[in-house]
């Protein structure tokens, strides 16, 4: 489904073109919105106000609103008709979140309203479908987490992510956005890096973006990127391992554990495996670990191979606006 097709479907609820186009930005990015917001989308289109798009969607049950620390109102789109109607009835955005987690998805609207200019991949079908059915990668290439043993979602952050330059190049700079909420140092953005490590080594150019209200964190964030994909990272060697066999058993558990399928462990296998964890960490076992769910144990008989890593890039963006609203959202404004 296309934004336009997507516009179009809301307008039939009764919104004008540019209260459907925002409403599709909103809830697409993140799912929340403030009304600052919404003016900065209205001064940079032109035309409508405010009010009459918040009285519509809290009486078509489309929007409520729920309120800071400060009594800021935070709107969020979450009625399961409305994300039908655009085709992703099942987004997660749907959900209400923890303030932390409200305050980074409203940082990455505020990052997606500075470049609206961008092609972005918002959904996970658009995700999908451009890594593995325009590029052949497979899913295991992909960020992904498990849930409930047998559902598997795909870049579950759900950060700003685009193509650089007109969508049709063929072969745009893709780019990730982290958005950190944190102060004075990064938080998570060398899980993160881990995370993607895989579909980056499979990207012929990529950048990322670390989006945050502190600049302080810049410096230190760019090390991060450095020390984790600037330098490279191979494989271990599985040649020169000591142990393969009980490294070959460790994979098993791990993939059983993270499946969520451990009623054959005992706790001494619970406490073996935490040990372990600690012993197979980092980014070397992690690449090995993701080329053996990818390949099975013919991995092991390989000799050590690493993906054809791109070029990647880093940048920092610094979003202007006060986030402290957030110390905690408390009662819901009944409509």
């Amino acid at each position: 489904m296309t934004n336009g097709e997507r516009k179009g479907a809301i307008q039939r609820f009764g919104y004008t073109e540019r209260e459907a186009a925002f409403l599709c930005l909103a809830a697409l990015h993140g799912g929340y919105f403030l009304r600052r917001q919404y003016k900065t989308f209205l001064e940079r289109h032109s035309g409508g106000t405010t009010e009459r798009l918040i009285q519509q969607g809290v009486i078509q049950g489309h929007l409520r609103a729920h309120e800071s620390a400060n009594r800021t109102l935070i709107y969020h789109v979450g009625a399961k008709p409305f994300f039908r109607a655009i085709g992703d009835e099942d987004n997660r955005n749907r959900r209400w979140r923890q303030p932390f987690s409200v305050k980074i998805k409203l940082m990455g609207l505020d990052f997606v309203l500075a470049h609206q200019e961008h092609h972005y991949l918002a959904t996970e079908a658009e995700k999908l479908d451009y890594f593995i059915a325009r590029h052949g990668l497979t899913h295991s290439h992909l960020p992904q987490r498990i849930y409930r043993r047998t559902a598997t979602r795909y870049f579950v952050d759900k950060f700003p992510l685009f193509l650089s330059g007109a969508s049709s190049a063929p072969s745009p700079v893709v780019t990730f956005c982290y958005v950190d909420g944190s102060t004075r140092k990064p938080s998570g953005f060398d899980t993160y890096l881990l995370q993607y490590r895989e579909l980056f080594s499979r990207l012929d150019r990529f950048e990322v973006i670390y989006v945050a209200a502190d600049e302080r964190m810049f410096a230190k964030a760019e090390r991060i990127f450095k020390r984790s994909w600037g330098n490279g990272v191979e494989a271990v060697s599985v040649a020169n391992h000591p142990d393969i066999e009980r490294l070959r058993e460790h994979f098993w558990a791990r993939d059983l554990f993270e499946r969520r399928e451990t009623s054959s462990f005992g706790k001494s296998r619970l406490d073996q495996l935490r040990e372990e964890l600690n012993e197979f960490g980092g980014p070397q076992y992690e690449t090995l670990y993701r080329r053996w769910r990818e390949q099975g144990d013919c991995v092991f008989a390989d000799s050590p191979h690493s993906p054809g890593k791109g070029s990647g890039s880093f940048a920092t963006y610094r979003l202007d606006h006060d986030y402290e609203l957030f110390g905690e959202l408390g009662r819901k404004i009944s409509a």
